[in-house]
């Protein structure tokens, strides 16, 4: 059974794209480390930790999608 109607694939797609945008800051972050730009730094260390809030919610609700589907197919956790 889905959650809120979002399936498996979705949510992972999800979870790839905040993945990938964590890469694009971190290089970022790089450059604005390397440039001397505290402000951009600070800016890009936030983006960051939104992004793995973000992907930690994905988390939290594929494995909750998942304990429910083996709850409702009758297996044992």
């Amino acid at each position: 059974m889905k959650r809120y109607g979002t399936g498996h694939s979705d949510l992972i797609k999800g979870w790839e794209a905040a993945s990938a945008a964590i890469d694009t800051a971190k290089v970022k972050l790089q450059e604005f480390k390397k440039a001397g730009d505290s402000e951009g730094v600070a800016k890009q260390n936030q983006l960051i930790k939104a992004l793995r809030t973000e992907m930690s919610a994905y988390t939290r609700e594929i494995q909750a999608n998942i304990r429910e589907e083996i709850n409702l197919d009758g297996s044992v956790e």
